[in-house]
């Protein structure tokens, strides 16, 4: 009798950890394959202008939100943060979408005002949100031969390459003389002139 209970209780016991086993399995597969239907807020990461200067390709190809200062000139469109230890650097910036900043820039092709389809990089399609902050955005780029803005963007980030330069090595490609990294403009949720 004692030896029968005791094999019913090892029986339980085997039946829970089974369960557990698979139970752990399960939590261990959902959790290394995120579902499809995750939001775009989830997927999304707010960085700082300083984090995509001093670390280009942990942000590659990432949805983000970012704030910064946005110039316009002759052979300039980027997002750029005074208090970044690397002072001076920047980040070039394109609409996504069909529509195209018109920005003057030597290395590469001009942006073009309109695209007949929408601006696709490294395998990636984008958009472009047209609403009243991004009208107010664009109007101001478009007004002056340079111009000066804060602002909050959601967009696509692009590393470009790694390249090895005399003065050190840096992230690269887009751009006035390829010398950027790039994020593609897909929302504006705040724009402020300076």
């Amino acid at each position: 009798m004692a030896n029968e209970t005791a094999g019913r209780c090892l029986l339980i016991v085997a039946a829970a950890a089974s369960l557990a086993c698979l139970s752990m399995a399960a939590c261990v597969e959902t959790d290394h394959h995120p579902t499809k239907h995750t939001s775009r807020t989830q997927d999304m990461a707010t960085v700082s202008v300083c984090q995509l200067i001093a670390d280009p390709a942990r942000y590659n190809h990432q949805l983000i939100q970012v704030s910064g200062t946005v110039d316009h000139g002759f052979e300039g469109f980027v997002l750029s943060d005074p208090g970044c230890s690397h002072s001076g650097d920047a980040v070039w910036l394109e609409y996504g979408g069909k529509m195209g900043s018109g920005t003057v820039f030597a290395g590469a092709p001009s942006s073009e005002r309109e695209r007949s389809d929408s601006l696709a990089l490294e395998g990636i399609s984008t958009s472009l949100v047209q609403d009243a902050k991004f009208e107010r955005l664009d109007q101001l780029i478009q007004s002056k031969k340079h111009t000066s803005a804060s602002a909050t963007v959601i967009g696509r980030y692009f590393s470009g390459e790694h390249i090895d330069y005399p003065a050190g090595p840096s992230w690269g490609g887009y751009g006035h003389l390829g010398a950027f990294t790039l994020l593609v403009i897909q929302q504006v949720t705040a724009v402020r002139p300076e």
